[in-house]
Parts: structure tokens; C-alpha cells; sequence
């Protein structure tokens, strides 16, 4: 019954994670991610991160996009089919590791549904492919080199080598989440030195020099890479100075904000923490394996994370914690399942744990499925349309505004003179889904997407920027407008006095665009 229950688990977790994922497929970009991918077809165009393009990430949410945009095509469909490739390759490698731990083939065949089958269930499209979320896959490694290596001692020093690399990946991806795989780590090697007791020589021999050198290995080559193309000085100021910079400078947020983040979070993990009441008794008979204790470390490292970025804390940073909640689901469920097996009456008592999985699996994606259910209203009206239009349809239907921004971009366009062949610069002050509609590229390294969180000496300097660059248009979000009046009136007066309005739209928002006064150079404030 077990092989037979392992290939049912198996069958649905796959039938759902592969659903949701086409269904998610066709989702449009939110604000981040269409600043991410405008940024990777600029750097695809030869423009520099941090030179020509900057931002304060580090770059590996540039380089994903950027090779979505190279395999796939640099379109929303590309950039989510490769987001799935690299997450069902996360779900593989966490059931590896579960399987090395758990006692219940079937419970393994759950693992991807508690995480990345989740995931996909609750994600829409400000959710996706978000660091917090990509960075499971490295994490994932890690979990895998870790019960390899523990298996097989003999592996052990090439997979710490392995588990260094992918805590490099984790670093390129966003610095601050470099506790998750430290905590990890640290983990494992207590779990080594408690099992197999050794000298310290051996241990760092062993251990921490092969990890060291795992980890040295693509941060050397990142390093070269900025070095090569000179803009070394600038990642570092972007990614190490700016920081500090911002803590002595802006307000963090109201603590607030991280519990109106985190409600999408708690419901779907109730039936979690129900899960894991039921099996006390067994925890405190059986000690924690390794993996739950990884579990756990992740879940108190990625929540340090989480609470240190006080500047942003969004929703979509809680992604950061789901995969290590649902290992802690499954493995309550491994727990239920092998105490019923060591019951007398095993093939009833094992009925009756699945079903108890099937219940918590069914409480967690019904407590958190809006989402998923606009999705599903959104396909009934794609099919309703042309077929021309079922995309746009889609889409429209996921986010109102998508096509009034791809109707007043055509709009903009065709007023030009030569009929929307003009290639010259804009800037957008707020969404950057405009940037990608009108196709032109951006008149100054600074996006205009997160202005409230720069330093005043970026303020400062951004008249003179844009008078030097003097792009053809320029939006302004209606959030953005009162901004600019209280940091950069300079700013203001140059909207004012060199561009005059031309179009309006719901978001509230307003495209200006260039007057003749306005391409000739003048002073700051004139």
C-alpha cells in the first residue's frame, strides 16, 4: 500500500503544481518585475548594472531575468516559464532530501505540494519571481548537500563544497538572506560533530575550508565580472555602502505594515502549527532529524531577515519562510505516519494519517485561495474571447489597468512624427510596466519606481540628470508628484516649464511631453 499511495501523492502533486503553473504562466508583471526585466533588456543591449542601470539589489535578481529574457523571450510568459523550470527543480531536490530523512515514501511524494505546490496556489502577480521565493532553489541545495553529505560521510567535504556554492547563489541574489544558509549550515555541522566527535583541525579541514571555497567560487567570478566591465566601484557602493547609508537616513516602516503582510502567512500555516500539536508527544520521544532542525533554522534565520529590511517589509518577503513551513508540514505528517505503522492495526491506523495529510493539505490551500480562484475567473474569460484577444483578455481580467497602459502607450506612440520609430528617452515616475509598454529606453540610471526609499544626495542631483538626459516624455504617478514637490521642486518647475500634458490615466497618473523650450539646456529651476 505505501508504493501505491507514494505513486497516487505523486501523480497529484505533480498534476497540481504543473496546473498552477500554466495557469500562473500567463499572469501579467507587477511594478518589481517589470522593473527587472526592462533592467535585463537594457543589459542584454549592453548597458551596465549600477552604471547605466542602478539600483540598490544585488545582482542576481538582474542576471535570473536576463537569462529568462535569453532562453525565453524578454515577455511575462518567458520569464514565469523559466521562474517554474527553476522552482519544480527546488521541489525535486527537497523531496531528495526529504527522502534521506523520512520514514514514509508517500509523505515525500508531498513535500513539493507543501512548498512549491503552495506557492504557486497563493502567488499572484506582485508574488512572483520575487528573490524571497527564487532563493528557494539554493536553499534547496543546500538542504540536499546537507543529507548527502550526512548520509555519505566520505561525500561530506564535496558536499560542503556544494552547500558553500549555493549559500553564493542565496548572497547574489540579496545579501541580508545570507543568515539562511549560515543557520543551515551551522546546523549540519552540529548534527556531524555530534554524531562522529572529531578535532577542530579536522572539522574546519572538512568543513568550513570546503564550504569557504564552494562560496568563493561564483562570488570570485560575480567580482571579476564587475571588475572586467568597470563597474566594480559601483556595485560596491550600490550594494555595500548605500545600505548604510539608508540606515543612518530614511524611517523604516510602521510595524504595522509587517502584520498586514503577514496574514496571508498565518492562514495558510494554521493548519501547520495543528499538524505539529499532534505529534508533541513523539518530539519529545524522538529527537529532531536533521532536516526539521533545518527546517526550524531556516524559519528563525529567514525571519531575523525578514525583520532587519525595516525599510520594505512587503508581503512577498514572507515568501522566504514558506518552503521551511511546509518540510515542518511534512514532516508532522512522517511523524503521524510512522507512529500508525508501528500501531498493531497499521493498515487502518495508516488509512487514517493520510487522510489527516489530505485534510491539512486541503485546510492550507483553501485558507489562502483568492488568488488562484481570479486566475481561474480570468482563463473562463480568455476562452470567452477571440482568439486574437484571449491573452489580453486574461490578463485584463488578473489587472484592470494592463490594457489602458498598452492602449495610451499605442496612443503616445503614434502622435509621434515619424509614427512611433523615435527611440528617444523617457522617464517614468512610478510604474515601471510603462517603461516595458513604451519601449523606449530610460533617460537616467536612477528608475523612478522607488524614489521614496533614496538618499537626499540622489535627490540633489536628479534636475541636473534630467535636464542633461531631457527625455521626450515623461510620467508622473500622482503619489510621485506630491513626493517630488516636497524633496526636488527643481524637478517640478523643469515638468513644468519644459513639457506641457498630453495624456491622463486611472492609475492616477499623467504622461508630459517635451516642448521645444524644453529641448534646449537651462539652469536647475529655471
Amino acid at each position: 500500500m505505501n508504493a501505491r499511495s507514494a505513486r497516487q501523492w505523486r501523480l497529484l502533486t505533480w498534476s497540481v503544481i504543473v496546473c498552477l503553473g500554466v495557469l500562473k504562466l500567463f499572469f501579467p508583471l507587477e511594478g518589481d518585475q517589470a522593473l527587472f526585466l526592462s533592467y535585463a533588456k537594457g543589459m542584454d543591449q549592453g548597458q551596465r548594472l549600477y552604471v547605466d542601470l542602478w539600483d540598490n539589489k544585488q545582482p542576481g535578481i538582474f542576471w535570473f531575468y536576463l537569462a529568462a529574457g535569453n532562453a525565453f523571450g524578454f515577455t511575462a510568459i518567458g520569464l514565469h516559464l523559466l521562474e517554474w523550470l527553476w522552482l519544480a527543480f527546488a521541489a525535486l531536490m527537497l523531496r531528495r532530501a526529504a527522502s534521506a530523512a523520512f520514514a514514509s515514501a508517500w509523505v515525500v511524494e508531498l513535500v513539493p505540494l507543501f512548498t512549491i505546490g503552495l506557492y504557486y496556489w497563493c502567488a499572484w502577480s506582485w508574488f512572483m519571481t520575487q528573490i524571497e521565493i527564487l532563493v528557494a532553489m539554493p536553499l534547496a541545495g543546500c538542504l540536499l548537500a546537507s543529507a548527502i553529505g550526512s548520509r555519505y560521510p566520505e561525500r561530506a567535504p564535496w558536499m560542503h563544497a556544494a552547500f558553500g556554492a549555493c549559500a553564493a547563489v542565496v548572497v547574489a541574489f540579496k545579501l541580508v538572506l545570507v543568515v539562511v544558509p549560515v543557520a543551515l549550515w551551522l546546523v549540519w555541522v552540529g548534527y556531524s560533530l555530534a554524531s562522529r566527535p572529531q578535532r577542530v583541525s579536522s572539522a574546519l579541514r572538512g568543513m568550513l575550508l570546503p564550504a569557504l571555497l564552494g562560496a568563493a567560487v561564483p562570488l570570485a567570478l560575480a567580482a571579476l565580472h564587475f571588475v572586467r566591465n568597470g563597474s566594480w566601484n559601483e556595485f560596491v557602493w550600490a550594494c555595500f555602502v548605500w545600505p548604510r547609508l539608508a540606515l543612518q537616513e530614511l524611517a523604516g516602516k510602521p510595524v504595522s505594515d509587517l502584520f498586514v503582510g503577514a496574514r496571508w502567512l498565518i492562514g495558510v500555516s494554521l493548519p501547520v502549527w495543528v499538524l505539529t500539536l499532534m505529534v508533541r508527544g513523539d518530539l519529545k520521544r524522538r529527537p529532531l532529524r536533521l532536516i526539521e532542525a533545518q527546517a526550524l533554522s531556516w524559519l528563525v534565520a529567514g525571519t531575523l531577515a525578514i525583520l532587519v529590511q525595516r525599510f520594505s517589509w512587503w508581503g512577498y518577503h514572507l515568501l522566504l519562510l514558506m518552503p521551511a513551513i511546509g518540510l515542518i508540514a511534512a514532516s508532522a505528517c512522517d511523524r503521524l505516519a510512522a507512529n500508525a505503522m508501528a500501531t498493531p492495526a497499521h493498515g487502518s491506523s495508516g488509512r487514517r494519517t493520510e487522510q489527516i495529510a489530505a485534510l491539512a493539505l486541503v485546510a492550507m490551500f483553501v485558507l489562502y485561495p483568492m488568488q488562484t480562484l481570479r486566475g481561474l475567473r480570468a482563463a473562463v474569460r480568455a476562452v470567452a474571447a477571440s482568439g486574437g484577444e484571449r491573452l489580453e483578455a486574461f490578463r485584463d481580467a488578473i489587472d484592470s489597468r494592463y490594457r489602458e497602459r498598452r492602449a495610451l502607450a499605442r496612443t503616445l506612440r503614434a502622435q509621434d512624427d515619424d509614427g512611433g520609430a523615435d527611440r528617444s528617452s523617457i522617464y517614468v515616475f512610478g510604474n515601471p510596466n510603462w517603461m516595458l509598454e513604451f519601449d523606449r529606453p530610460q533617460a537616467i540610471p536612477i528608475h523612478g519606481w522607488a524614489w521614496e526609499f533614496m538618499l537626499q544626495r540622489q535627490w540633489a542631483a536628479l534636475p541636473a540628470q534630467l535636464l542633461a538626459a531631457r527625455p521626450k516624455y515623461i510620467y508622473v504617478d500622482a503619489y510621485y508628484a506630491a513626493l517630488i514637490e516636497s524633496k526636488a521642486p527643481a524637478v517640478a518647475s523643469i515638468i513644468k516649464d519644459d513639457y506641457q500634458p498630453v495624456l491622463q490615466s486611472t492609475e492616477p497618473g499623467r504622461w508630459y511631453r517635451q516642448t521645444s523650450r524644453g529641448s534646449r539646456p537651462q539652469a536647475v529651476g529655471s
